[in-house]
């Protein structure tokens, strides 16, 4: 009976239910997606030979149009792109040879060595007065102040031992020709580099208000606020920008360590990039942190995946970018608020969003068939591959290409084109970190 019952009740399903039941996820749980982006391979390993049709829209119902909730039409044309006012290129002067020390220097500059400094030497004066009962042959009464010059220094040492690798730091200062490294010895003794380690800071612990500050970035974040200020005006990215999550490698104890299969660390700190489509140039970047991450205070009333891309993207907006986004960020509502602020946007999107038009839902398409929605400035295309893929742009139309493969000349949308051509910023400077 309970298996009747059960045959029953799919019986009542309708392919709607279906369909609609096979694509939500849950959107508003911001991390729960490994949805990581459908990336479009537009070779011939990708491609298959019986694919030789042009764009076919599949014969569907449009009655869903006069839908004031849905305002989309089937039919449209290419809109004009926005005028590009920004002006890329590097903003600081260079000496004629460039080299990576100078490179290094634009970003860490002599004001972040004095910080390091100066909050190294207040953390290390307040341990001194919390603990005056130390051992009389405790390391930590021989401290004496630091300088910008000894942090470097030491910074240099910790970049040595990456390349160096011992398993104990005391190795490295070892008398023994066998194990020694003498190089250590000669910038620096044992004991104070073990004392710039041991006080090592780059925050003040004393001023820390958790009504006003975040608790698990305040000792690291006077850097990420430097790094952001020095990515943004060192270097102006050029017309083609994307927005993605990347993983920074981490395997230590970490209350916020993020799982990705996907990605090649695996194991790390999600962030969420701006970056340069050619170079994979980092332009802004937000951090995660768990449920308490900051997301900045400009654009509070929007959801978070349309809120991460708003805040990252802040100070590029009203200058005519183009901005690519994967199925995780999009929604018809976030074109159109990017489209009022100049910036014109290429991406995937998922068919669940609020204001998606039904009629391109619904539609079921053979083999390189394609089905599309206009409004405004955007477009919105289902096309038929593998799998069905949808794709909004605010300047391309329905139109299609012709792709060489080994199987011959097939087509391909155009935006499908332009979106993997573009939308790679933040895997290729993932790819240029870890090389």
């Amino acid at each position: 009976m309970a298996a009747c019952s059960n045959k029953r009740k799919k019986d009542l399903l309708t392919d709607d239910d279906i369909s609609r039941a096979l694509d939500i996820e849950d959107e508003t749980d911001v991390f729960s997606e490994e949805s990581d982006d459908f990336w479009f391979d537009t070779s011939e390993e990708d491609s298959n030979g019986d694919s030789d049709t042009s764009s076919v829209v599949n014969d569907v119902s449009y009655k869903e149009v006069s839908d004031c909730s849905h305002p989309f039409v089937p039919h449209g044309v290419a809109r004009p792109r926005f005028a590009f006012l920004g002006v890329s290129g590097v903003n600081v002067d260079f000496d004629d040879e460039i080299n990576v020390l100078e490179c290094f220097q634009k970003f860490i500059d002599e004001d972040m060595w004095q910080l390091f400094a100066e909050k190294t030497n207040i953390y290390a004066n307040q341990f001194l007065a919390a603990n005056p009962n130390l051992k009389p042959r405790s390391r930590a009464r021989s401290w004496m102040d630091t300088n910008p010059t000894k942090i470097k220094t030491l910074i240099e040492l910790l970049i040595l031992q990456g390349i160096v690798q011992k398993p104990e730091n005391g190795i490295y200062f070892s008398e023994r020709e066998s194990i020694g490294t003498p190089y250590f010895s000669q910038i620096m003794t044992e004991k104070r580099f073990h004392l710039l380690l041991k006080f090592l800071h780059f925050a003040d612990n004393s001023k820390f208000d958790p009504d006003q500050h975040q608790k698990k970035f305040y000792k690291t974040q006077p850097i990420l606020d430097h790094l952001k200020s020095k990515f943004s005006s060192v270097y102006t990215p050029e017309r083609s920008i994307c927005v993605d999550k990347s993983l920074l490698l981490w395997k230590g104890r970490l209350g916020w360590i993020q799982y990705i299969p996907s990605k090649r660390s695996r194991f790390g700190v999600r962030i969420y990039k701006l970056c340069e489509s050619s170079t994979g140039y980092v332009w802004n970047f937000i951090a995660y942190t768990g449920k308490d991450t900051i997301y900045g205070q400009r654009h509070p009333g929007e959801k978070t995946s349309s809120r991460i891309v708003l805040e990252v993207a802040h100070d590029l907006l009203d200058r005519g970018y183009c901005l690519y986004l994967d199925k995780w960020h999009t929604s018809p509502n976030l074109v159109d608020t990017l489209c009022s602020r100049k910036i014109d946007v290429v991406g995937t999107m998922r068919t669940h969003r609020k204001e998606f038009p039904d009629f391109v839902k619904r539609a079921r398409l053979k083999k390189a068939e394609t089905v599309a929605a206009f409004r405004k400035k955007q477009m919105i295309m289902k096309w038929k591959d593998k799998r069905d893929v949808v794709l909004v742009s605010t300047f391309h139309d329905d139109s299609m290409e012709n792709v060489t493969t080994r199987q011959g000349v097939i087509q391909k949308p155009s935006v499908v084109l332009d979106y993997n051509k573009n939308m790679g910023g933040v895997d290729r400077n993932d790819g240029q970190f870890q090389s």
